[in-house]
């Protein structure tokens, strides 16, 4: 069982809102400082917009992907999840810069009290500034999917 999900992905969904919650204290306490109040409420108002960007685009990616032989193992938090990969009915990627990875599947599966249809999660963290290229977990999977389909259904 290997992890198919970047190592980078708690850095991305936990450690980066620390700076940018911190730039923004800071300028509150200078502005408050200053006796600036009027300032204070547009830098209020940025700090709430970018951690709801932040939320909304990180809330549904799950923490740690594994792919097995015959099954995708799944972990949010302390809940977890194992997709055999029959249960894929798709995988593809939006973002390619970003590295999302998201999968389908056919029957819902059961994560902790919620019931997903869908997963996304971040793919191998590439250092080239310039990769738009599909993610390679993406066409592996792919081929995964192609080879576990029964001989009859493959084109």
């Amino acid at each position: 069982m290997r992890q198919i999900s970047s190592r980078a992905t708690i850095v991305y969904k936990y450690v980066l809102p620390i700076p940018y919650f911190w730039i923004f204290a800071y300028a509150l306490f200078d502005l408050y400082s200053r006796g600036e109040e009027k300032s204070m409420i547009a830098i209020i108002f940025m700090l709430l917009m970018g951690l709801l960007v932040w939320y909304v685009i990180n809330s549904k990616i799950v923490d740690v992907v594994y792919l097995d032989k015959e099954e995708i193992h799944i972990k949010q938090g302390s809940k977890k999840c194992i997709i055999p990969i029959s249960n894929i009915l798709s995988v593809n990627t939006r973002f390619s810069r970003q590295g999302r990875v998201t999968v389908e599947l056919k029957n819902s599966c059961s994560l902790g009290s919620k019931q997903i249809k869908s997963f996304t999660f971040y793919g191998a963290l590439r250092l080239w500034p310039f990769s738009f290229s599909v993610q390679p977990i993406v066409d592996e999977l792919v081929e995964i999917l192609c080879t576990s389909q029964e001989p009859e259904l493959r084109h």
